[in-house]
């Protein structure tokens, strides 16, 4: 199998050597094209890509090592990493912001249609108001600080800014502009991800920063793992997924969604 991986600021072609998938360790869950969610194996530039998770078609998801938000029609799931049910949220939310940094009690989401934050408490979900319009743009990412603080990446176009929020309260209690802007933008502990005229930005916690050779801009950002980020372009049909390796961070391009193929009597016609 050959994969091509993109080491910060280069480009560069890698042949990948298939493992097998009983052998190879598990590194996250990604949710595919087709809106099913398979586990994920092996390491950057060798991947395995296993068998869907007995979870019906997502909309979105998010994924740590040790559990999983996704959307399915009419609700929000929290789920095992095998794919069993935790709980549930109903919702009719279209495009909900998740995150789950650790276990099932740092699943936190952000459901802008409701302007509402759900979050899982070790029994239940529990939900508290939130007035987004005091921001001085729109959420793009969520992470929960602790049991009464979130902190969301806002971006209006022409600033990020990450803002810590009391839950309960839903007030504002401190906030940080960054110098760096684009879009879009996403979060994920203490990296940024910010997409400008050079290409997708990654800003190291140290302030660092460096270009990664992705000039799609309508991409959509999914946390499959620990320190593991997948990133697709749906109108490129491209896929990649980010190794969030303090030292090194690393990026390798998934093999694109086979094409359907159409049934013998329409390509007939």
């Amino acid at each position: 199998m050959i994969h091509k991986v993109f080491p910060l600021g280069l480009m560069l072609g890698a042949a990948a050597v298939v493992w097998a998938g009983s052998l190879a360790p598990r590194i996250g869950a990604v949710r595919e094209p087709d809106g099913s969610v398979r586990p994920l194996f092996g390491l950057s530039s060798n991947f395995v890509v296993g068998e869907p998770l007995p979870l019906g078609p997502v909309l979105a998801a998010a994924f740590s090592d040790k559990a999983g938000l996704v959307l399915r029609n009419g609700r929000i799931d929290l789920v095992s990493p095998d794919g069993s049910l935790v709980a549930s949220y109903a919702t009719g939310e279209a495009k909900p912001i998740f995150d789950v940094a650790d276990g099932p009690e740092t699943a936190i989401a952000w459901l802008p249609s409701a302007g509402r934050f759900v979050r899982w408490n070790g029994n239940k979900f529990i939900d508290s108001a939130f007035d987004a319009s005091r921001l001085a743009g729109s959420i793009r990412t969520i992470g929960l600080l602790d049991s009464g603080h979130v902190e969301l990446l806002v971006s209006n176009g022409e600033t990020l800014e990450r803002v810590c929020v009391a839950i309960a309260e839903g007030v504002p209690v401190r906030s940080e502009i960054l110098p760096e802007t684009g879009e879009p933008a996403f979060q994920t502990g203490s990296f940024v991800l910010f997409h400008d005229a050079s290409g997708l930005e990654l800003r190291w916690p140290d302030g660092a920063m460096r270009t990664l050779p992705i000039p799609q801009t309508d991409l959509v950002f999914e946390k499959s793992g620990k320190d593991w980020l997948h990133i697709s372009s749906p109108s490129a049909g491209r896929q990649w997924m980010l190794h969030l390796d303090a030292r090194n961070p690393i990026l390798s391009e998934l093999p694109g969604a086979p094409a359907v193929k159409p049934a013998p009597a329409e390509a007939a016609k």
